[in-house]
């Protein structure tokens, strides 16, 4: 995959998290955000590691 390939394939699926937080924020307190907004974090990071694995990059 290249770069532009790798790009569009992340986007999707953050896409689809971030509507997911968005949907999960709406009726959470602002310490439950916090921790909610680390996992996406570490989400994120597992993400770009999987794709790229799975790329073989």
């Amino acid at each position: 995959m290249d770069i532009d390939g790798f790009r569009t394939e992340l986007e999707t699926r953050l896409t689809i998290a971030k509507e997911y937080i968005i949907q999960e924020l709406s009726s959470i307190n602002d310490e439950e955000k916090l921790d909610l907004l680390g996992k996406f974090n570490e989400k994120f990071k597992e993400l770009i590691k999987r794709i790229s694995i799975e790329e073989g990059n």
